[in-house]
């Protein structure tokens, strides 16, 4: 069968043994999980004394699927588990995280992932392998913001219904990045544009936004639009519009920005769930509660997501 392998890495700024105690203690793992917390009141089993070969837990959610992870071996530097899937379809994989003591207050986490594939899924593989990659990326900045600050300032909420977004007229900037890139891409794009605004003698009129027009999770290749919507008059020259979007998968997430993959991964899983499709042509859009030049601490971000 294919095989899936998977592997990321991040620095903690914790000793070592305080990351491996949080690792073999399964009852932490809700609170930084990259899949837990798109379905918060899925159902979990724990078993098992905390550090106990063979201790674990059970999840299973509408839509995070149903699966089992238990311990099967630690050192001072590595922790295997096995991981085993039972929805949405049978596989089993054995996950790893390696700790490498960088000082007595620093550690370097690698997580990784060992897998295969049904036959039938064969041209899947890369794209399992970038998903399942993504995944662990958000989930390591978690766990390292959990283990250093005692939480995870990402918190999201998921419409039940279908919503609309009304188009605007904007000042805009487009852009193509990576999704590392991205950051440093939007301060410097969003500081050009209330520069040009306040140049022009223009008004805001309503959040800042991105239209995110084509998401290449493949290549890691992103394009999109960033905006500031102006009132259309006969002196404001130039502006762009975007048009109503009428039917939409809705979620919020407040927090840090550098956690807003969570929404996005929860507003996908949810029309997953739903036999919902996504419509590609429109894109995705963030819309920004507070002005991107506030900071992203405690910031309130709408996603929409154009279904079909």
């Amino acid at each position: 069968m294919p095989a899936l392998n998977v592997s990321r890495t991040t620095s903690i700024a914790q000793p070592i043994a305080r990351v491996r105690d949080h690792l073999i203690d399964f009852r932490q793992w809700p609170k930084w999980s990259p899949w837990l917390c798109q379905e918060r009141d899925a159902e979990l089993r724990f078993h098992g004394e905390t550090g106990a070969i063979g201790s674990g837990y059970a999840w299973d959610g509408k839509r995070v699927g149903a699966g089992e992870m238990q311990l099967r071996s630690y050192t001072d530097e590595r922790i295997v588990f096995s991981l085993t899937f039972l929805k949405p379809w049978k596989s089993q994989a054995m996950v790893a995280f390696e700790l490498t003591e960088q000082s007595n207050t620093e550690t370097e986490a690698t997580w990784s992932m060992r897998s295969s594939l049904p036959f039938f899924l064969f041209f899947m593989r890369k794209s399992f392998e970038n998903f399942v990659g993504m995944d662990y990326a958000r989930g390591l900045r978690m766990l390292r913001e959990h283990l250093e600050t005692g939480d995870v300032n990402s918190h999201i909420v998921l419409a039940d219904d279908v919503r609309s977004l009304p188009g605007c007229h904007y000042v805009g900037q487009q852009a193509s990045s990576t999704l590392a890139e991205m950051p440093i891409v939007m301060e410097q794009a969003y500081a050009a544009l209330s520069q040009h605004m306040q140049d022009q003698g223009l008004q805001a009129d309503g959040p800042a936004f991105c239209h995110y027009t084509r998401m290449d999770m493949m290549r890691d290749r992103w394009i999109y639009t960033m905006g500031i919507p102006v009132k259309a008059t006969k002196d404001a020259a130039n502006l762009a519009k975007r048009d109503d979007l009428h039917r939409c998968a809705y979620v919020e997430h407040t927090g840090s920005y550098m956690h807003l993959g969570n929404a996005w991964a929860t507003v996908f899983s949810a029309i997953r769930s739903r036999a919902q499709k996504h419509d590609r042509r429109a894109g995705g859009v963030e819309v920004y509660r507070q002005a991107p030049s506030e900071g992203s601490v405690n910031a309130t971000t709408d996603i929409y997501l154009p279904l079909k």
